[in-house]
């Protein structure tokens, strides 16, 4: 059992993105901390990608290990568009995810269910953008909050993040997430410290 937590600086389009997750892991009865394998980041030469996902573990397993994750299209220049960014999110990069997934399937002889948050970063210097994304199995959608929650006890993570953020404009990032998922683990058996947060910039 899992639960993640995102926030995005929406003031500026190049907002920094902070997720964090809980520990909670479990077999059969048996719980061990498996926090440090929830977030993960995808460095490629022109785009960065930071994922925290929740759901079984071997989704996770295979987003981080067999999907070969493309780079940006030469083609869209230095400082793409995120227009530009987000054909390529729906084109090759879902294709590659869509491929290590059957990769997994024709291993376990299921596919691996799962969810994640992925916060992208791409171009240099002022061209620096970002956006937080929404990855259910094999399809994508955009985030059109600056935060969300996904995993166990999310609606609790999401109802303190949508009041603070509701109340500040610009506020603290990772206090915000460390509060989303101590409300979850205070209210939710599956949810529990330590928590993990990091941060894309």
């Amino acid at each position: 059992m899992t639960c993640i937590a995102a926030v995005r600086d929406s003031s500026k389009p190049n907002g920094a993105i902070v997720i964090g997750s809980d520990s909670s892991s479990h077999y059969g009865n048996t719980l061990s901390d498996a926090g440090s394998q929830k977030l993960f980041f995808v460095n490629l030469p022109h785009v960065t990608m930071l994922l925290g996902f929740a759901g079984q573990l071997a989704y996770g397993t295979a987003l981080k290990y067999r999907v070969a994750w493309p780079d940006l299209d030469p083609g869209l220049g230095v400082s793409p568009t995120k227009d530009g960014v987000l054909r390529w999110i729906h084109g090759p990069v879902m294709d590659a995810i869509r491929e290590g997934l059957r990769g997994a399937q024709v291993e376990q002889g299921d596919a691996p269910e799962g969810t994640a948050i992925v916060g992208v970063a791409w171009g240099a210097g002022k061209e620096r953008q970002t956006m937080l994304l929404h990855f259910v199995k094999d399809q994508v959608s955009e985030v059109i909050y600056p935060y969300l929650a996904i995993g166990s006890g999310e609606e609790f993570a999401v109802g303190v993040l949508s009041h603070v953020f509701d109340k500040k404009l610009k506020p603290a990032l990772k206090p915000a997430v460390v509060d989303a998922l101590t409300a979850s683990e205070r209210h939710n058996a599956g949810v529990r410290g330590p928590f993990y947060v990091t941060e894309l910039k």
